[in-house]
Parts: C-alpha cells; structure tokens; sequence
C-alpha cells in the first residue's frame, strides 16, 4: 500500500450473507478501504491474472470452505507466483487445524469465524493492526 491511495481489500466468500457481515464490520471499525467482493477460488485466481500489478489488492480475506474451489487451493495457487508475493492473505477459518493447513501453505493470519459478532470485530481489528504494522 502506498500513501497516495486508500488500501484495497478483496473478500472472497461464495456466501453473500458473510461478506455483507464482513463489509459491515469493515464500517463499524472506521475502515474505508477499496473494497471488491469475489464469490469463488477459481473467480479469484481470474481476477488476479487481469489486474496489473498496481492494481492487485492489499489484503485478499479468503473464506477456506467455498464450492468449486476452496480457499486452500486458492491460497495455494496464489503463493505458488511471485507477483502476488506482497498480498497480505487472511483466511477466514473454523478450526485449528485448518490454520495450521494454511499456515502452511503461505496465510498471513487468520480470522475464526464465530457466531459472537463482538469476537469477530475484535479479531478483525486486529488483524488489520497487525497488517498495518507489517506494511
């Protein structure tokens, strides 16, 4: 991310419910990023092949469980090219099993998912807290 333009998010989810979720949390944390919402993996790894490389995202959150092609193929993919290498990729995960699975395979961090939408926020901003740091 560079001074001169707000940072750019993509969230990958085949549920429209959880990315609204996801946008809305976004809000409640003051956050005003360039936002694109993807539904699938193999949607994903198209996106990514036409952008030019100052226009590839920031932070890709990435939902592992999703038809078609998952998260972890994704991921995989992903961290398999060097042009992506500077993306910051959060999985959005169930169990710590798949972390460790992702963590593996390249993920920058994670956020479990939960049905208490406080947690949730709270992990959110933290993530973003740590990325920022990282940047």
């Amino acid at each position: 991310m560079t001074a001169s333009r707000s940072p750019t998010f993509w969230i990958v989810d085949d549920s429209m419910a959880d990315r609204i979720i996801f946008k809305e949390s976004l809000t409640r944390l003051g956050e005003k990023p360039q936002l694109k919402e993807i539904e699938g993996g193999e949607l994903l790894l198209a996106e990514l092949d036409a952008q030019y490389s100052n226009e590839l995202p920031d932070i890709i959150f990435l939902d592992i469980n999703m038809r078609r092609m998952d998260g972890k193929t994704a991921l995989e993919f992903i961290r398999k090219n060097k042009r992506y290498d500077h993306i910051y990729i959060v999985m959005h995960t169930g169990t710590y099993r798949e972390q460790s699975e992702c963590k593996a395979l390249g993920a920058d961090a994670f956020i479990s998912k939960s049905t208490d939408f406080n947690a949730c926020l709270a992990k959110l901003a933290q993530t973003l807290s740590t990325w920022q740091t990282a940047a």
